[in-house]
């Protein structure tokens, strides 16, 4: 958003008398110099002038001259230390100090005359000028409170100094500092002959720079912490002062911008540079708080930076991990070993993990005998990891769930939660994409036994998986298919299995072969009025709607067209990629963690189908748009051009609507966050302006009237996470519902994490 230039030229001149009255070092007025020498000289010789009025009022002795010249000469600085470029800022100055000159008579002109006269003699400023440009450390307009209580980023303030907006432009345009500027600013501290004040200067900016993030302005607080770790580095600054002041600096930043930075994909690399800067935000010392950390919103905010930490968070939290197998110290200490493997989900590997090491760590955390909430993370983590050891290892574990069940061995777990685990086992059988693997999940899924629960619909998971390279696997369901097709007795056919055949179709619907195809040409011809009928045609027409697989993809799609990183590419000049080219196929989504979340049907470069987050169609399109940007993308071609199907849609048109729900949701999202519990204040509540689906808004009010959370809200309404959030923001607003901060906030949520 572009700002009001008035407010922006006001900001500058206060800057400026900042400076010159010791609150500001120079350091941190560039850019308001920069912005001011780029005006007419007139504005700013109007503003020395006032302000030197009101020194000299308070002074009680002074001439107006002598305090238009100090001021004068304190911007000359900028010159004379290589700061602003000679030529032009020479010119700007010149006809500065002729302005001033004439706005003064008499006695007084000709003394400021005088002044001016003799600047030309020196070379460069003397020791008080240089003392004063970088002056002990004051507390500005402005400037960030002080720490409510000690504990890390959970018990920071919840709004930044200025209470600007996030990411708010910073003036002149630069979100760095030239590097003569940087030598500049070391030239001066390093003539500063006084330690206590070279230290207290090098506090004051990191105050600064605290500000600078509070407001909004990350890289400008990253510039200033990038020079003074140099200075720190150059023994300018003495270590043990320095390393007192870094050690609370951090309780000062903004709880708001740190969830902010840590949420947005794009900013994430300038947090990190914040995060190596304040040893209070090592991953060390945020898993320490997590660790002891009650409040639940405090959790999401240590979690979150974490997750931002990238790949040093992920070796930590491995050896962190690693050293808990000696055994849980608390009945509730599983907690952290499962927000900690939640965050891991969340990391994509580096280039250089090991992910035999990393097996052995976490694998201990999948006995079925833990906590089940803890063991479902770990398996969906060991299923993430390419080898052939972590799909046995899974195997193993639903070997051992299947014998709970059969066994009827509840002292382990209540039979729902057991079920729930096997489900969370047979997507990461999936995921891990072996033929080892899967082949369990299909024996597993074709059981039928009556102790393990919906096992046909475990075989979901393999849906939208390319089966080529594990025939194995593919004659398995191809036989269950022949064997668990209904045969017509005395003209009635049975409707036994059919669900079990509607997963099998799914899972061989992806994969071309010449005897997938003419197994569901078969199946399509023979059922056309039933479901699993209905789908094999659709498969063999390429207008299936498939559920996203949490596969790999490891070993498939050897013919893939086309794949990559979705944050170099972008998903609207893909698709607009694949529209331009007519392309034909199916595009997969994959996020960070390999999970398949969104799925694409294209013909001749115009959507037939899509599916994602569990949304089929258009709904399903703009949901896509709504889920995280990173990942990675494959684009795989059909070999065979079918006949253009009915009920194609062209792609600009959805592109426009799914870009304008994904701006509007990130402005929501701000209102409502992810986590937010909301509640009914009492207030009747009224319906957005183009909102025409009354049955969806009464089924999230009568939600929000009992209480709810967003993720509730947005599994009851199987809409697109901007349709939900739209209401929910517009009651939050309008003042009919209000965000709680839990269910129960004595307890813990059951909800992650």
């Amino acid at each position: 958003m572009s700002r009001d230039p008035e407010v922006v030229l006001r900001e500058a001149l206060d800057e400026v008398r900042w400076y010159l009255e010791d609150v500001k070092p120079p350091a941190l007025v560039l850019d308001s110099v920069q912005l001011l020498s780029s005006r007419p000289p007139e504005i700013l010789a109007a503003e020395l002038r006032s302000w030197a009025l009101g020194q000299q009022r308070r002074s009680g002795s002074a001439s107006l001259a002598d305090v238009i010249f100090r001021a004068f000469k304190r911007l000359q600085v900028f010159e004379e230390l290589g700061i602003q470029q000679s030529d032009k800022f020479r010119r700007y100055l010149d006809r500065l100090s002729a302005l001033l000159l004439g706005a003064l008579d008499g006695p007084e002109r000709e003394r400021l005359a005088t002044h001016l006269a003799q600047l030309g003699d020196v070379e460069a400023p003397d020791d008080s000028v240089l003392q004063a440009t970088y002056p002990p450390p004051a507390v500005p307009p402005g400037s960030p409170p002080a720490p409510s209580r000690p504990g890390g980023p959970a018990g920071a303030a919840s709004q930044g100094a200025g209470g600007r907006g996030t990411g708010a432009p910073e003036r002149g345009g630069a979100e760095h500092r030239s590097e003569a500027s940087r030598e500049a600013l070391h030239r001066m501290v390093a003539q500063e002959p006084d330690r206590a004040r070279a230290n207290a200067r090098w506090e004051q900016m990191l105050w600064e720079a605290v500000g600078h993030f509070n407001e909004g302005s990350i890289a400008r607080a990253v510039t200033v912490l990038e020079l003074a770790a140099r200075m720190l580095e150059e023994g300018e600054v003495d270590p043990e002062t320095a390393a007192a002041v870094v050690a609370v600096a951090h309780e000062r930043l903004s709880r708001d911008r740190l969830m902010e930075a840590a949420l947005d994909l794009t900013r994430r690399p300038l947090l990190r540079k914040v995060l190596d800067r304040f040893p209070g935000l090592s991953a060390h010392r945020l898993i320490d708080q997590l660790s002891i950390e009650p409040d639940r919103q405090a959790r999401r905010l240590l979690l979150a930076l974490l997750e931002a930490g990238g790949a040093k968070s992920r070796q930590t939290i491995l050896e962190r991990l690693e050293v808990t197998h000696g055994g849980p110290i608390r009945h509730d200490a599983w907690h952290l070993q499962r927000n900690l493997i939640y965050v891991l989900n969340r990391i994509p590997p580096p280039a250089d993990f090991d992910p035999a090491w990393e097996l052995r760590v976490v694998s201990v955390l999948t006995n079925v005998r833990l906590p089940v909430q803890l063991v479902r993370e770990a398996v969906q983590f060991v299923g993430g990891l390419p080898l052939e050891a972590a799909g046995s290892h899974l195997v193993q574990r639903m070997r051992e769930v299947e014998k709970i069940l059969v066994d009827g061995k509840e002292d382990v777990h209540p039979v729902p939660q057991l079920w729930r685990l096997a489900n969370a086992i047979a997507s990461a059988l999936a995921r891990a994409g072996t033929s080892e693997a899967r082949a369990a999940l299909v024996e597993h899924a074709l059981s039928f036994h009556p102790r393990l629960g919906d096992t046909a619909s475990r075989l979901a998971d393999l849906a939208g998986a390319d089966l080529r390279g594990q025939p194995e696997v593919c004659a398995a369901l191809l036989d269950s298919l022949a064997v668990l097709a209904p045969m017509r007795v005395l003209g009635v056919m049975s409707t036994r299995n059919e669900r079990a055949l509607v997963a099998i179709v799914r899972a061989l619907a992806a994969t071309r072969t010449p005897e997938v195809r003419r197994a569901l040409e078969d199946i399509a011809k023979r059922y056309e009025d039933r479901e699993f009928g209905k789908l094999a045609r659709q498969a063999t027409r390429f207008e299936i709607e498939l559920a996203p697989t949490p596969g790999t993809g490891r070993g498939a799609l050897e013919e893939s067209a086309l794949s990559g990183d979705l944050r170099v590419f972008g998903l609207p000049n893909l698709l607009q990629s694949l529209q331009q080219s007519q392309a034909t196929g199916q595009l997969n989504l994959r996020g960070e963690n390999g999970n398949v979340f969104a799925v694409f049907r294209l013909a001749a470069g115009r959507l037939a189908a899509c599916v994602a987050g569990g949304l089929r169609g258009e709904t399903a399109f703009y949901q896509a748009f709504q889920q995280p940007a990173a990942g990675t993308f494959e684009f795989v071609r059909d070999q065979e051009v079918a006949p253009l199907p009915e009920g194609t849609q062209d792609l600009t048109l959805l592109l426009l609507e799914a870009v304008r729900r994904d701006d509007n949701l990130r402005r929501d999202r701000l209102v409502v966050p992810d986590e937010a519990f909301l509640r009914a204040t009492g207030q009747r509540p009224t319906t957005p302006m183009g909102e025409s689906d009354g049955e969806l808004v009464r089924l999230i009010w009568t939600r929000v009237r009992e209480g709810t959370t967003v993720i509730e809200c947005e599994l009851a309404a199987r809409r697109d996470y901007y349709t939900v959030r739209r209401l929910l923001a517009h009651w939050v607003r309008e003042g009919a519902a209000q965000v709680a901060g839990s269910r129960d906030p004595g307890g813990r949520s059951s909800l992650p994490p």
